[in-house]
């Protein structure tokens, strides 16, 4: 009950809102809803069932199935996309400095050059954005009333899974910039010979 106290009561003020306006579209009074907030009513099923439409939120966060609002999840999938770029690029990387150490034609290796610079400035725009989306994400996380200091463990344990996965099978994952893609995949075909050569 203290949970769903502490976000309605989170919820409410970051929506603008006002306790009269909440409790007006809840049909009760005033005083009823500053109870709900203050965890001395309890929620009927009526008033459970209005509140996502009132905050846009679900009631999985009001009562603690999840630590994230839509807010909260907005900024985590910003923060890995970043962290995706970024993995995305390094491992680019890797693979351009592995096609270079091959011995290609100079014109080849100019090319894989040109690539390996653009990721690199990929990389590093990346990593200083998922820096800022890390503060951003777990600064609004610890605002979030009751949530559990193991979400940020959790956070950490999807990112070193994504890398892994990333790693693994990095075809599968979009680049950052499509376009170098191409070029490395014409690189790519151009320097090392087809199968029936």
């Amino acid at each position: 009950m203290e949970l769903f106290s502490a976000r309605l009561k989170f919820l409410s003020q970051n929506s603008g809102l006002q306790t009269y306006q909440v409790a007006d579209k809840l049909r009760i009074s005033t005083e009823s809803y500053k109870d709900l907030e203050n965890g001395q009513r309890e929620p009927n099923i009526d008033m459970l069932a209005k509140l996502p439409s009132i905050f846009e939120e679900s009631v999985d966060f009001l009562i603690g199935v999840t630590d994230y609002d839509k807010r909260g999840t907005s900024y985590k999938r910003q923060y890995m996309r970043s962290v995706v770029g970024y993995i995305v690029s390094e491992e680019r990387i890797k693979e351009l400095n592995n096609l270079s150490t091959e011995s290609p034609p100079a014109s080849v290796l100019s090319t894989i050059e040109a690539i390996r610079k653009e990721y690199v400035s990929d990389m590093l725009r990346f990593r200083v954005q998922q820096r800022e989306l890390k503060d951003t994400l777990y600064n609004y996380l610890g605002k979030i009333p009751f949530v559990s200091s193991k979400i940020f463990r959790y956070i950490e344990r999807e990112i070193a899974d994504k890398k892994f996965e990333i790693s693994s099978d990095l075809s599968s994952f979009y680049p950052p910039l499509l376009s170098l893609d191409w070029r490395l995949t014409e690189v790519t075909m151009e320097y090392r010979p087809h199968p029936e050569e």
